[in-house]
């Protein structure tokens, strides 16, 4: 099951950093995650089920910001977001999450 997939790629890789195969593992980076329209509470509780995962309004829109410390994980986010039926608007690196606030 594809969906099944997403939540393994998001549970991978605690191993930043460490050698695999005798190449160093790129340190963990930041992504900004724009998806189409307000998530429900199904799709909030989900993505929020991972502590690194910030979920922020910004009508039409919501950002979801999170870590990812290895491509597998990457592809893990966007099959979960993909098999909540979410619209993904754009997909970004950024150089740091953003201080984290209170949703309303």
């Amino acid at each position: 099951m594809r969906g099944a997939r997403g939540w393994d790629g998001l549970r991978q890789g605690d191993g930043a950093g460490q050698q695999q195969g005798g190449r160093p593992v790129p340190q963990e980076s930041f992504y900004e995650f724009r998806v189409q329209g307000r998530l429900s509470e199904q799709a909030r509780h989900a993505v929020g089920d991972f502590s690194e995962m910030q979920i922020m309004p910004a009508p039409p829109e919501t950002i979801i910001y999170g870590s990812v410390s290895d491509e597998a994980r990457l592809h893990g986010i966007l099959l979960l977001l993909e098999d909540l039926g979410l619209h993904i608007v754009s997909l970004h690196q950024i150089p740091d999450l953003p201080a984290q606030r209170e949703e309303p």
